[in-house]
């Protein structure tokens, strides 16, 4: 874990450091908006996919505009 919003490192280092860093984690979670995906209720976004220029027309530049 990193930082929170006082500057402090929260190391997982033993159980003693457990509540301090599940605070922490938490509150980044909530900050980001992104506790719904880590408790599995939403699902995190896909990774995305590269074009295939195949599929997408596309026109070269005619010979008029690439001498000027």
């Amino acid at each position: 874990m990193n930082t929170n919003n006082n500057g402090k490192t929260a190391y997982l280092a033993s159980s003693d450091d457990w509540e301090s860093w599940n605070l922490q984690f938490q509150a980044q979670v909530t900050a980001g908006d992104i506790w719904s995906q880590i408790q599995g209720m939403a699902p995190f976004l896909d990774k995305p996919t590269a074009p295939i220029p195949a599929q997408h027309k596309h026109k070269a530049p005619s010979q008029s505009t690439a001498t000027a």
